[in-house]
């Protein structure tokens, strides 16, 4: 039992990590075009000889013809369609995966263990050894979607760290969808019509195994897919990083000169980077939640309308055969919301009201699917450090709310 405890908390904290290096590279990835933009009107306009300089050497370094092959990974948007890969060339990623084992059991940020190959060199050059010519994006991703499936249980009685059919492969491989924009139910419904039966939840997957071992494995291999996806998230940080560096620098270096147009513009571009957009502000407030930060208050009439959006779409799901809605645009959140609503705080709160109400806690002041109105009131503003809520103060609170 320890090691499967010790299993779920390396696996708890490689989610964390990966998630604070790819809101970091994300943030970058944005700014990075605007710096550019910035740098070629700098280049082009009639500006100072010594500004037009250290715009043309910062944009020949940000050439990008001048990008590795194993770096090109960094330029495939949420909105391009991720291309189909080569079944045999899945089966040797996968393969290549299990033969980093040694160094994926170990966290690349470990004092004990350099860097990884993937870290080091980048996923493309590694996956080239096995499967020349093959796209290391479009095999990472099509392969982690299928992983996150199978860890997730909309697979089962498939599992994750178990060999697979090749039908499911090749499914997996030759699927259209648009970057990493794979939804489960629909994965789910490709392999039914490959006479494939798979359903079920996370929970009936792992319960399906009396084997701990059996546990062990299968997260130990989780484990590892995930230390290798942050390592690759690690050296597209850091090309990413390099990059921003290059910009930043030239940018700063106008910013100091003495032609005051050409300042102006550096230092607004310069300035622009502080601002947050919408979705770098959604991934500010969970990781700043899940390392305790304290949760706005909100409407409590908006945690309502959030619950009412989830059971609505569990239920449709529940008439197409599936089980659970899945996780829910934030533009469908929103849209169920009021104007300005912080959806964030929103999602949170009705989150952890809604696992109270799964456990029980609030049967004494539930109506059949309906909650009284005390409840969202006591749960839109119930002061809140992170993502632990402690039902026996909750429950404290309503008495006190309703005057119990």
């Amino acid at each position: 039992m320890a090691m499967d405890e010790d299993l779920r908390e390396q696996s708890s904290q490689l989610n964390k990590k990966g998630q604070r290096i790819q809101h970091q590279t994300e943030m970058m990835m944005r700014r990075l075009p605007i710096a550019r933009t910035t740098l070629e009107t700098l280049a082009k306009a009639d500006h100072a000889q010594e500004v037009k300089k250290v715009a043309h050497e910062a944009l020949n370094k940000l050439n990008a013809s001048s990008v590795k092959p194993e770096e090109l990974f960094l330029f495939l948007g949420a909105d391009t369609p991720t291309p189909p890969v080569d079944i045999e060339d899945l089966k040797r990623y996968r393969g290549l995966l299990d033969s980093l084992a040694a160094e994926l059991d170990v966290p690349a940020d470990s004092d004990q263990w350099p860097k990884g190959s993937i870290a080091m060199y980048g996923l493309q050059k590694l996956a080239e050894r096995v499967c020349p010519g093959a796209s290391a994006p479009a095999l990472d991703i099509r392969n982690g979607l299928l992983e996150m499936f199978l860890r997730e249980g909309f697979l089962a009685p498939l599992r994750s760290c178990m060999p697979l059919d090749d039908a499911v492969l090749r499914a997996i491989a030759t699927i259209p969808f648009n970057g990493p924009q794979l939804k489960p139910e629909v994965f789910v419904q490709c392999l039914r019509k490959e006479g494939i039966n798979v359903s079920g939840t996370a929970d009936r997957q792992f319960a399906s195994s009396g084997d701990e071992a059996d546990r062990n494995r299968r997260y130990q291999h989780d484990c590892r897919l995930m230390a290798a996806s942050n390592q690759q998230r690690e050296f597209a940080n850091d090309v990413i990083k390099r990059q921003m560096a290059v910009a930043q620098v030239a940018l700063e270096t106008i910013a100091n000169g003495n032609d005051p147009e050409a300042l102006k513009l550096a230092r607004e571009t310069l300035d622009g980077f502080n601002a947050l957009s919408e979705p770098e502000k959604s991934m500010a407030f969970f990781l700043g939640a899940d390392q305790g930060a304290a949760i706005p208050p909100v409407d409590p009439i908006d945690i309502r309308h959030l619950q009412e959006l989830h059971e609505k779409l569990n239920a449709q799901h529940r008439d197409a055969g599936m089980e659970g809605c899945g996780s829910i645009d934030a533009r469908v959140m929103a849209s169920a919301c009021s104007p300005g609503a912080d959806m964030g705080a929103v999602w949170l709160r009705a989150s952890l009201l809604g696992i109270m109400v799964q456990q029980g806690f609030l049967a004494e002041w539930q109506r059949g699917k309906e909650l009284d109105e005390a409840v969202y009131r006591v749960a839109a503003t119930i002061p809140l450090n992170g993502v632990q809520l402690d039902p026996n103060t909750f429950v404290q609170r309503l008495r006190e709310e309703i005057g119990v």
